[in-house]
């Protein structure tokens, strides 16, 4: 929750910083948010969004370029692996807002393990694999993959009411007893193949 106005919520994001990943759309969710409410948010993207800005401006586009410089978002450039945690940890709630494609359908990311690891608020749109990994919203809360206005309600019920405690232990449970190394290579039976 907010604490008051000098102190941000902060809605971040780890990772690649590519089209299907959604980060456009939830930043201007983001700020449609702030406009309507006047809300103290801030979105953190950590990642290199130079690539993506680049590739646009191939296509004759600018979305990246035009939510660099607004004044809730900061792009924190890569950094080394040991500092990732720490800035994932002053997240208020870590986002994965993919959009509805065969590729973000199909290819669970890793991703979802960090956040539900450090017990960090979780929202995640729905799409196929996501669904699995937050057994249906059990793990994590999930939106409407491509409905940012259902994101939109979702981020502000957490602001708003807090996240759910039940489910910040259900995706810690979940990543410490089903995607450990030992049950993982006793899944797959790997050691079988040897």
């Amino acid at each position: 929750k907010i604490k008051n106005k000098n102190s941000p919520f902060i809605i971040g994001y780890s990772g690649s910083v590519v089209y299907y990943e959604g980060i456009y759309e939830a930043v201007k969710a983001v700020e449609e948010l702030i406009y309507e409410t006047d809300l103290n948010i801030q979105v953190h993207i950590l990642g290199n969004i130079n690539i993506i800005i680049e590739e646009q401006k191939n296509l004759d586009l600018s979305l990246f370029e035009s939510i660099i410089n607004k004044s809730f978002i900061k792009i924190i450039n890569k950094v080394s692996h040991d500092k990732v945690k720490d800035i994932i940890r002053t997240f208020d709630l870590y986002i994965i807002p993919r959009l509805d494609l065969p590729v973000t359908n199909i290819v669970s990311p890793i991703k979802p393990f960090e956040p539900m690891s450090m017990k960090i608020p979780l929202l995640m749109s729905d799409c196929l694999c996501l669904k699995t990994i937050s057994n249906n919203g059990k793990n994590c809360v999930l939106f409407e993959r491509n409905n940012f206005n259902d994101f939109k309600e979702k981020v502000l019920q957490i602001i708003q009411n807090g996240y759910p405690d039940e489910i910040l232990e259900n995706g810690f449970n979940f990543v410490k007893t089903e995607r450990n190394w030992k049950y993982m290579i006793k899944n797959i039976g790997l050691y079988d193949m040897l």
